[in-house]
């Protein structure tokens, strides 16, 4: 019995850090005339993103992501010493792998809506493009939102094979 979510890991082990040390010092664009008058000096961080509570969110759904792989890990291979125990967790797993899932593509898919907004902006409520400016910033953030949405996908395969093999494993 294999940990399912052992690969989502790897996801963790690169997004995470790559969304934290998102640090660029740009001068920001000049503001629209009628707001201010010159141009000022600041940094993109982590701290002052776009959102700063879904790149938040990223980060703990991914960290909890992390520790239940190396939870399941460990269960695994204490399964393998203690196989009269397999009965016991084989239909946790997929149960557990699901809820893991679903926080890992919320929080995908919040931080790709940040993205848009950053590499696009929303003129209806004044929100400018930031992408042109925080160049840096904006490369950790889709290269966290990639990393993030294979490790989503190889999620969904392995708790779809995890899941067939309980299927087969039912008598007729």
């Amino acid at each position: 019995m294999v940990a399912p979510l052992a690969e989502n890991s790897n996801a963790t082990i690169i997004a995470s850090p790559n969304i934290i040390n998102a640090l660029n010092n740009n001068p920001l664009l000049p503001p629209p005339p009628r707001f201010a008058t010159a141009t000022t000096r600041d940094t993109a961080a982590y701290a002052h993103a776009i959102a700063f509570a879904t790149t938040k969110y990223f980060l703990v759904a991914f960290s909890v992501s992390g520790l239940y792989s190396i939870i399941t890990t460990l269960a695994s291979i204490f399964v393998i010493k203690k196989p009269d125990l397999k009965w016991k967790l084989i239909l946790y797993f997929p149960f557990w792998d699901t809820l893991i899932l679903g926080i890992i593509a919320t929080a995908t898919g919040t931080v790709g809506g940040v993205a848009y907004v950053g590499l696009k902006g929303n003129h209806h409520v004044g929100w400018f493009k930031v992408c042109n400016a925080y160049d840096k910033f904006c490369k950790h953030l889709a290269g966290s939102l990639a990393v993030a949405l294979f490790g989503s996908i190889v999620t969904v395969l392995l708790i779809w094979l995890s899941a067939y093999n309980l299927h087969i494993r039912v008598p007729k």
